[in-house]
């Protein structure tokens, strides 16, 4: 069962994540197009996880309660089916994508249960990390590839289109190919309620969640202003960004798997230091260099897919089956929620100084990232040991 499992989850996320990335690798650029101004792209990626921090806590609680992951990751997808289908009635305010986002992060069903379906089909749980970011990384670069070109010809409404039915075949797909056995028990919703407001967390989930606060802090000043960057050096081609994005996704999805049989053999925090080392190089590079297609190649290297494993197998580490969606659920509301306060700030600091100085500036929110390894290191490895004798 637990391959076939496995195998349900990853086509499922693998076919939405190719559909989605038709649409989503041009998405900010679109809405730059449209007239959107950088607090607004920056409101865009801040305000809706603002939201979904407690929404997909109060659902991941749920999940945890009835011993039941499936029926919240359909839903989760045809949550996303119907923002699209919202997205086709089309606007040329970027304030409506804006409100829509916002409206939809209330439904924010699927992020805890997914990942704490593909952390259990395993003990081996780095490994399997890897072996579903491959999968999902691999179908959204080729999505990419051919989103800049599909656009241009089809244009948006079309690439919405697209997004939407592959939401509904990974509906179908986990719907049809996943099988779990959840406890017949009415769930609480007042006890959910109380927990989606509440500081529970397992024995060293809130260090983890202080390390993945500050790499998403670090990806809001990273990710943003090089896109826009890349976008000008390349002279605002559309084909020629979702290229070479999707060029350098290929360097992150191929060392997936490598890096999740990496970390089980290193552990999860000489794989969280070892990033962020090469992120002390990486940042101020990326704000120096001019030709694009130096940007580009620099772009390619795989730093932070190697951070992201070992921060989501450590997290399901030190959470049982009785607490994984919520505990994975409030780790990853924390990336989006830090992730979105990065994004609502980097969005006023590129209007005053750049796209460069900008860059730089993720410099520093590294050296954080790197105090705080260095400062948690004994207590997390402590929770680790003991997550690793319990599974």
């Amino acid at each position: 069962m637990s391959r076939r499992n496995f195998a349900a989850l990853a086509s499922a996320a693998s076919i939405r994540a190719f559909s989605n990335s038709i649409y989503g690798a041009v998405f900010s650029v679109y809405l730059y197009d449209l007239g959107a101004s950088l607090r607004l792209l920056g409101c865009l990626g801040a305000a809706p996880p603002m939201i979904s921090f407690f929404s997909s806590r109060f659902w991941s609680s749920l999940s945890d309660q009835l011993r039941a992951r499936k029926p919240f990751i359909v839903a989760g997808y045809l949550t996303s089916l119907a923002i699209l289908l919202v997205y086709i009635a089309g606007s040329a305010d970027p304030v409506f994508y804006l409100e829509v986002s916002i409206a939809a992060s209330i439904l924010t069903l699927a992020s805890g249960p997914l990942t704490a379906a593909v952390t259990s089909v395993s003990s081996r749980v780095a490994a399997t990390l890897g072996d579903f970011r491959l999968a999902v990384m691999a179908s959204s670069t080729a999505g990419g590839f051919i989103s800049g070109y599909f656009v241009e010809k089809l244009g948006m409404t079309a690439a919405f289109a697209v997004g939407a039915a592959g939401s509904l075949a990974a509906a179908l797909l986990v719907s049809l190919g996943y099988e779990e056995h959840p406890e017949l028990k009415h769930p609480s919703f007042k006890r959910a309620l109380r927990e989606a407001f509440s500081l529970r967390m397992p024995r060293g989930g809130w260090l983890i969640s202080a390390l993945v606060a500050t790499s998403a802090v670090r990806g809001a000043f990273m990710n943003l202003p090089c896109t826009l960057k890349m976008y000008e050096l390349l002279s605002r081609s559309k084909p020629l960004l979702t290229a070479s994005l999707s060029t350098a996704g290929m360097g992150a999805f191929l060392a997936a798997p490598l890096y999740g049989r990496l970390v089980e053999k290193a552990g999860e925090l000489k794989a969280l230091l070892a990033s962020t080392l090469a992120y002390m190089l990486y940042l101020p590079a990326l704000a120096v260099i001019q030709s694009p297609a130096a940007f580009v190649a620099l772009w390619m290297v795989p730093i932070g897919i190697l951070y992201w494993i070992a921060s989501e197998s450590l997290a399901a580490r030190v959470s049982s089956q009785s607490e994984r969606a919520f505990t994975m659920s409030t780790i990853a509301s924390i990336r989006a929620l830090s992730g979105s306060a990065g994004n609502l700030a980097v969005g006023f600091i590129m209007e005053e100084i750049g796209y460069d100085r900008t860059l730089a500036l993720s410099t520093a929110v590294n050296v954080v990232c790197l105090a705080l390894i260095l400062a948690s290191w004994s207590r997390l490895r402590a929770a680790s040991a003991r997550g690793r004798r319990e599974l």
